[in-house]
């Protein structure tokens, strides 16, 4: 099949229109609270946790666990099949006290399918010394995901903050 030049040149230049409105539709969105400037409140606590304001990772407040055993989480609204990226930014001493687990649940509240930053979360080369971040795509029958950030051990402590 033979195309003349000009509606070669007409495909080409509305190629980056194509294109640009494909990308605008896969836009992500932020579900999960980022930050803890305005507290705990979007937040489940458990045990020793508090905000510290005093040194935080990023901005005015990080999220504190220690040196006591305690843990956040929040559920969000996902919908199904989505692809999703978690990602938080921690310090911790003991270097391996902090702990990332999601949590995939279906409409019932039934734990579909769980990721456990201790055994199924590794960081890579790629990932920056002091965050955890995985993507994938999440189990057919999600209704919502649960994001905890928990300490388990007494002593030591977490910072958290930038939850995405």
């Amino acid at each position: 099949m033979f195309f003349p030049p000009k509606a070669i040149l007409a495909i080409f230049a509305c190629l980056p229109l194509t294109l640009c409105g494909a990308f605008a539709e896969a836009e992500s969105t932020s579900l999960v609270y980022a930050g803890f400037e305005d507290g705990l409140a979007s937040w489940q606590v458990t045990g020793d946790v508090r905000l510290e304001t005093a040194a935080p990772l990023e901005g005015k407040a990080s999220l504190r666990i220690g040196p006591g055993a305690g843990s956040v989480s929040q559920r969000v609204h996902v919908g199904n099949g989505d692809h999703l990226w978690i990602a938080v930014s921690y310090k911790s001493e003991p270097a391996n006290a902090a702990r990332l687990i999601v949590r995939y649940l279906d409409q019932s509240g039934s734990e579909l399918m769980r990721l456990d930053s201790a055994k199924d979360i590794k960081p890579t080369d790629k990932q920056k010394p002091g965050k955890l971040s995985f993507y994938m795509k999440e189990h057919p029958l999600t209704s919502d995901v649960e994001v905890v950030i928990s300490k388990d051990s007494v002593g030591g402590y977490i910072l958290a903050d930038q939850i995405e």
